[in-house]
């Protein structure tokens, strides 16, 4: 394992909205490629019988899975090796972050070492908590800014938060039906993500390559509430039972005996 890779951000909402509509033999062989991914420090060497060993399937049930998550774009193939561009990001975020939460423990120790020349111990205690330093996550929250004075701050906090640029989506996605399917899963309580909206349009990309209208999908996910855009069914099929002539069976035993038939 990477000595480096200590922990990676991880986004439920994301992972459902990435993974929905595969089946369970699918999410087990990505996810735990994923993480065999953040265990190595990047790319794996791609040899799927050995990859089939540790994830714990068949041969062809791997075959199956990995075929299925290399056509959804889950996975690249860059040569000889295994790779996934979110793996890539959350490693170089984690590495990041890692030296950060380093440099602020080499300043405490070194501000701790100058107020207890002679200890030993401190500096030993110093090599120790180097290598196991975990950075903080947010390292900004709760720290107060001496030099703003406080009509500075009251200015400051009066004054109006840009908002983040919001997620646009392609030029073949109808405005409205995506401001309409935006209302429902916020009601929803969904996380608009630019993640989970990317894994979205992917999902209408390939509806739509399969021949299927993207804004019927959207306006039919808004009429019934859904938080995600789903594939329709085959509909070259009739669908429920016959419908009923208004015949009773008595009415059917007079036309047959009006037309000359035996009734049985």
């Amino acid at each position: 394992m990477s000595k480096n890779t200590v922990w990676v951000r991880f986004f439920p909402s994301d992972w459902l909205a990435g993974t929905r509509g595969m089946t369970a033999a699918e999410t087990g062989i990505y996810i735990t490629l994923i993480a065999m991914m953040y265990e190595r420090g990047g790319s794996l060497p791609y040899d799927p019988a050995r990859l089939a060993r540790l994830c714990g399937a068949s041969n062809s049930t791997f075959k199956g899975a990995i075929d299925a998550l290399l056509t959804d774009e889950k996975f690249a193939l860059e040569g000889d090796l295994l790779t996934n561009k979110r793996v890539v990001e959350e490693l170089s975020y984690s590495s990041n972050r890692s030296g950060v939460g380093k440099s602020n423990a080499e300043s405490r120790w070194s501000k701790n070492t100058i107020e207890n020349k002679g200890s030993s111990d401190a500096t030993a205690m110093q090599r120790q908590c180097n290598g196991n330093a975990i950075p903080d996550p947010y390292p900004d929250i709760g720290k107060i800014d001496k030099s703003i004075s406080p009509i500075d701050a009251r200015e400051s906090e009066e004054k109006p938060v840009s908002k983040k640029p919001t997620f646009t989506p392609p030029d073949w996605v109808d405005g409205d039906a995506w401001t309409a399917f935006m209302e429902v899963r916020k009601k929803a309580k969904a996380v608009n993500s630019d993640y989970a909206l990317r894994c979205i349009i992917a999902d209408l990309e390939r509806f739509r390559q399969r021949g299927h209208d993207p804004t019927e999908l959207i306006k039919t996910a808004v009429k019934n509430g859904w938080k995600s855009v789903y594939e329709p069914k085959d509909t070259g099929k009739p669908h429920g039972k016959p419908k009923h002539t208004g015949l009773s069976s008595a009415d059917y035993a007079g036309s047959a005996k009006n037309s000359g038939f035996d009734v049985v």
